[in-house]
């Protein structure tokens, strides 16, 4: 697998493969080989397959989590096949397991904007702006909003398009802009069209200027100033993309809720979306003193 991955590692730079596809196979191919050692790919067998996954939740690891690695395991050995390396006789049958998600904690809408005021007071304006536009525009998601560029946006027309190569979905993703983002917008400087617009503007902390921001940067703003409203326990995607979808749903019903996020089905749908009014999951909420 090792020699698999360093392919999955080429095609990405060369444009083939998501980088968040390959940061998922990298911890997905490390932990198969710490099962299966020097296991030969022509004596893999079913039990092979449901022994790794029952392992992986037996040692404290998610259900989908050990579901990503069976199908990282899959498409090893589909491409095993295709290059003709063993025959279809020799890949193993897979498994179909049934997982659960786990449960995330969620914020209120009245909360979730408290945060977002106090990111706005504290950190950098384009940190607090990214954590906004995920909480306002669920259908993006982080990694594709870090490939922003200032060509992406279009002040005339009041909405900013990410196209389909650096998208999960390998559509364009459109986010149309409201009145306040649009004036942050046009207070900042403008950059070159090809520029990253999520870029570092100073180089505190050792980082290079116009170097580009990352997601972990977001998720420690985001617990910083959830810290300094008295809440625990909500990262950035639930406090942000989920908070706002649960409550969209709750308020509104599913189906203006899966509109807002972009979802063509209900099972992609109902990964994030979770009705609190059934007791399935606890809201933090600054109102009713309470935090996760």
């Amino acid at each position: 697998m090792p020699v698999w991955l360093s392919r999955r590692e080429a095609d990405c730079r060369r444009g083939r493969l998501r980088k968040g596809t390959l940061k998922s196979y990298r911890p997905a191919v490390s932990r198969a080989c710490d099962f299966f050692g020097d296991k030969s790919v022509k004596y893999f067998k079913y039990f092979d397959i449901e022994d790794f996954f029952n392992s992986l939740v037996d040692s404290g690891y998610a259900e989908k989590t050990a579901d990503n690695d069976i199908k990282t395991m899959k498409t090893f050995f589909s491409d095993l096949v295709r290059r003709e390396v063993i025959s279809i006789s020799d890949s193993p049958p897979f498994p179909t397991f049934s997982v659960s998600m786990r449960r995330r904690n969620v914020v209120d809408l009245e909360t979730q904007q408290a945060i977002l005021d106090k990111m706005k007071e504290r950190e950098d304006p384009r940190v607090w702006f990214a954590c906004s536009l995920l909480a306002r525009h669920p259908s993006i998601r982080p990694g594709e909003l870090l490939t922003m560029r200032e060509g992406d946006i279009d002040l005339r027309f009041g909405k900013i398009d990410i196209t389909e190569e650096r998208t999960k979905t390998k559509r364009t993703t459109t986010i149309y802009l409201l009145d306040d983002e649009l004036d942050f917008l046009k207070s900042l400087p403008t950059g070159f069209s090809k520029m990253r617009f999520f870029r570092h503007s100073t180089s505190a902390g050792g980082v290079k200027v116009d170097s580009t921001m990352g997601e972990q940067l977001f998720r420690r703003a985001w617990a910083r100033a959830a810290a300094l409203v008295g809440i625990e326990g909500v990262t950035l995607y639930p406090g942000t993309k989920h908070s706002t979808v649960t409550a969209v749903g709750n308020m509104r019903g599913i189906d203006a809720a899966i509109a807002l996020t972009g979802h063509r089905t209900n099972k992609a749908f109902f990964r994030y979306f979770k009705a609190s009014r059934e007791g399935e999951l606890r809201v933090a909420s600054l109102r009713f003193g309470m935090s996760c």
